[in-house]
């Protein structure tokens, strides 16, 4: 007897936009989602794709067809300044820029005003 999780079924993704087929290989189906419905994604090569369409849709349907198809389409990220159209300051990199600057400066606080330490009682 075959267990659930040790079928493979065949998995045929399909690029959205072209319609062409991307890639088919058998997958465990303990791999995949009980459902596609939602937004699901996938990395593939480096690069983020959504789950447009699952035919079908859900663990039990193919299971029992053994067949799986997904029409995906690739997420694309953009930079916040991209999307702002204005320049974007990493507060991070800032500070470390700023703190270099003073070393490289030889600042230090001043003894006179830097508050000491209360004295210990």
């Amino acid at each position: 007897m075959i267990h659930l999780f040790d079928k493979r079924i065949k998995v045929t993704l399909v690029d959205d936009a072209t319609g062409a087929v991307m890639k088919t290989r058998r997958i465990a189906v303990g791999e995949l989602p009980d459902s596609f419905l939602g937004s699901a994604a996938l990395e593939l090569g480096g690069k983020s794709w959504s789950v447009v369409e699952a035919d079908p849709p859900f663990k039990r349907l193919y299971t029992e067809s053994g067949a799986l198809t997904l029409r995906l389409r690739p997420i694309e990220t953009l930079e916040a300044q991209e999307i702002l159209g204005v320049p974007v300051i990493d507060p991070a990199g800032a500070a470390i820029t700023m703190a270099e600057s003073l070393v490289q400066m030889n600042l230090t606080q001043s003894k006179l005003s830097y508050p000491f330490p209360p004295a210990k009682r």
